[in-house]
């Protein structure tokens, strides 16, 4: 289309000219530039004739164009004034240093406020995770596993001003986030359904996003949840091609999530 608009106007303006081969040597140096410029190969002489058709796609297109800027203008509109209420509702509440015991996923937590909504959230667990799997040849099995492990997030609360409308419970960080997650489990189990479970226990790191909501009630039990995507690495152990045990760095894409049940600790105001 950037080929046509440059032929228009260059037709318009060399109009006092006389015949159509200046014109169409001015068309063809115009795909040439464009040819220098990297837009487009080189495509030879283009005739006048095709401007017509030209113009006719350059009004479709700048209709079609106007429409998109239109939808564009109104979706970036939208996540400004989404963002500036998060801003603002963010200004009302002040997010505060949290530290839990957990039973469910036994371990102790610490949640450090280093912003207005924003925290950094750290545990260290007992990993609990449990399945079922089947197979034609193996049939069956049922599993679950208790594994130490260690988890950071990065925590952005953001539902204060509705909770504070309806009168919820605020306080102690009881909200709804989103987070970015960076958690590793010292573990045997197999990190693909290719690979064997390994004899000793040895890090295997996921790296996700989630959504998730905390609640710290006023008689000191907590529930905290989240669930999202991420990937999850590390070594496995497979067989090769010639039956060897083969050792080496693998993973999968995976849902992350997590239930922690327990108390908070801190001092009561």
């Amino acid at each position: 289309m950037g080929v046509c608009h440059l032929i228009l106007l260059k037709s318009r303006w060399m109009g006092g000219q006389k015949g159509s081969r200046h014109q169409t040597t001015r068309a063809t140096s115009c795909v040439g530039l464009f040819h220098l410029a990297g837009a487009l190969p080189y495509q030879g002489k283009v005739s006048l004739r095709s401007c017509v058709t030209c113009n006719i796609n350059k009004r479709i297109y700048l209709r079609s164009m106007s429409h998109l800027i239109n939808r564009t203008t109104i979706i970036f509109l939208s996540f400004l004034i989404s963002f500036n209420s998060l801003s603002q509702d963010s200004k009302k509440y002040q997010v505060t240093n949290v530290t839990k015991a957990t039973f469910f996923n036994p371990g102790i937590s610490y949640e450090k406020a280093i912003g207005k909504a924003q925290t950094i959230y750290g545990q260290a667990f007992m990993n609990t995770s449990f399945g079922v799997s089947f197979s034609s040849s193996l049939g069956s099995n049922a599993y679950i596993y208790f594994d130490p492990a260690l988890a950071v997030q990065y925590r952005y609360y953001y539902n204060y001003a509705r909770r504070e409308e309806r009168e919820k419970r605020t306080e102690m960080n009881s909200l709804n986030y989103v987070c970015a997650i960076i958690e590793t489990v010292f573990a045997k189990w197999a990190i693909n359904s290719s690979s064997y479970d390994e004899a000793n226990r040895r890090p295997v790191s996921t790296v996700g996003l989630a959504w998730g909501l905390q609640r710290n009630y006023p008689k000191r039990f907590s529930l905290d949840l989240n669930i999202g995507g991420g990937y999850v690495y590390g070594k496995e152990t497979t067989v090769d091609d010639t039956g060897q045990f083969v050792s080496k760095h693998g993973g999968r894409f995976t849902t992350v999530g997590q239930i922690s049940l327990g108390f908070w600790l801190n001092k009561r105001n």
